[in-house]
């Protein structure tokens, strides 16, 4: 589920064809995620342990008044058999990124300078309106803490910061 459509239209178009009858993809709002898939998915969600992840720091990007919301829609979904994950960029490289990566492709979010730059949340705000937040390691757990999830596994490996959570029970 993405909202652009021309994202889903390039995932129906790469799956593999093995696995065409085990994926389905659409637009959608993912405050809505529960009610979305009932509508959309039926039994086929029902009938099975679930892993429900939010890929390539999307969450990061996402207003913070939408978060919550993301985070225990995605808790609902999983069930209480199932797992979320939430990827994150990690926090512990942010200062990597911007130097590396955000100021050499200023096609991507715009050019910025030093004062759009937060290093002690690690954000980005560019004048454009793009940004994007990298989330440590430590702040991960607590954000997940907060939602009062239970932590299945974190991780941080590299450049990312894996959680994998569910509701508490």
């Amino acid at each position: 589920m993405d909202f652009n459509p021309h994202f889903i239209e390039f995932c129906e178009k790469n799956v593999e064809p093995k696995d065409k009858e085990k994926a389905k993809f659409f637009v959608g709002d993912a405050c809505e995620l529960t009610a979305l898939l009932d509508d959309s998915c039926g039994d086929w969600v029902k009938d099975s342990t679930k892993i429900v992840m939010c890929v390539g720091n999307t969450i990061g990007i996402m207003p913070d008044e939408i978060k919550s919301r993301i985070y225990q829609q995605m808790a609902n979904v999983a069930g209480v058999d199932g797992v979320a994950v939430m990827v994150y960029w990690n926090g512990n490289s942010f200062g990597e990124a911007l130097q590396h990566f955000y100021h050499k492709n200023p096609q991507l979010c715009g050019p910025f300078t030093g004062e759009c730059i937060d290093l002690d949340t690690c954000t980005l705000s560019t004048p454009s309106g793009y940004k994007t937040h990298w989330t440590t390691p430590e702040e991960a757990a607590e954000v997940l803490k907060v939602e009062g999830m239970e932590i299945v596994q974190l991780i941080e490996k590299g450049r990312g910061v894996l959680a994998a959570y569910r509701r508490k029970v």
